[in-house]
């Protein structure tokens, strides 16, 4: 029988549903306490004549479950939930092991104790099977959300069109911006990652280049934070560039070429030349 690291690592590979029932996991026909250890060392720990200690299996299931968020939010959210954070320095060589991208690592102890999986009876067995095939329905159930919520934000956007900046407004907006001590701004641009469950169709296009799912969106706003465009829903994949160029401020400038526009994108931290003109570019 195989140790419980390894068991997750293959689940985790080739995508299958792990259950958690009460204080236990289950893996198909076998199941393991949720603080039961793994083999897996913590960094840190064995070194100069001290134990070693070992990752528990909900600590590292937590990890993957949230995976895509920076390791500061992640750690925050494990202590709010009471369950043991990976160290930064395990991280990437834990993931690189559990996404089958290296077949081993120096933190596992081949020779640590190895805690044998309860199998489970044919009765347990189906309640599993039933849990996850209900873990497969919402799903659908958060494209639909995601579906609504995207129609709602569609219809407030629809508001901040007669917002967009005309010629006349330009000379304003400008001094607003001086008075901040940015001179020869008019707008500031960029544009922002906002993940989402995977959609069933077209999903290859929604993953940006941190391999998640998301829509890159893009907002303009003056030196008040007063909202002057947000571009719809473009795919993750799509390069900013692209989306100013489809947006309602390429639509609306007073100029041919988004290059020679009005627009400046004032987002980054680098400090502005005062002796640019009106014109820029993100």
């Amino acid at each position: 029988m195989a140790d419980v690291l390894s068991v997750l690592r293959q689940y985790n590979i080739q995508k299958k549903v792990i259950v958690g029932k009460g204080d236990e996991v289950i893996f198909g026909e076998f199941s393991w306490p949720k603080n039961v250890k793994t083999n897996y060392i913590i960094w840190g720990t064995g070194k100069e004549g001290q134990p070693k200690e070992y990752y528990t299996l909900d600590s590292i299931l937590f990890l993957l479950n949230n995976v895509h968020l920076p390791h500061s939010s992640y750690v925050r959210r494990a202590a709010t939930e009471n369950i043991p954070v990976v160290r930064r320095p395990d991280r990437k060589g834990l993931l690189s092991y559990l996404n089958g991208e290296s077949s081993t690592s120096t933190s596992i102890d081949r020779s640590a104790p190895i805690e044998i999986g309860l199998q489970r009876p044919t009765q347990v067995k189906r309640a599993a099977d039933e849990a996850s095939s209900e873990a497969k329905k919402p799903r659908i159930e958060d494209e639909e959300r995601v579906r609504l919520d995207k129609e709602r934000l569609a219809a407030r956007l629809e508001g901040h069109k007669e917002g967009i900046v005309q010629t006349d407004q330009i000379r304003r907006i400008k001094a607003n911006f001086m008075a901040a001590g940015m001179a020869g701004v008019v707008g500031a641009v960029d544009s922002s990652h906002i993940q989402i469950i995977a959609p069933s169709k077209d999903e290859d296009v929604f993953v940006n280049r941190k391999k998640v799912h998301s829509i890159n969106t893009q907002i303009a706003f003056d030196a008040t934070f007063n909202i002057l465009d947000v571009a719809k829903w473009p795919a993750g994949s799509t390069h900013d560039p692209r989306i100013l160029m489809g947006s309602g401020l390429r639509r609306e400038a007073p100029c041919t070429s988004w290059v020679s526009c009005w627009v400046t994108a004032a987002i980054p931290a680098r400090r502005l030349d005062t002796s640019q003109s009106t014109t820029g570019s993100s």
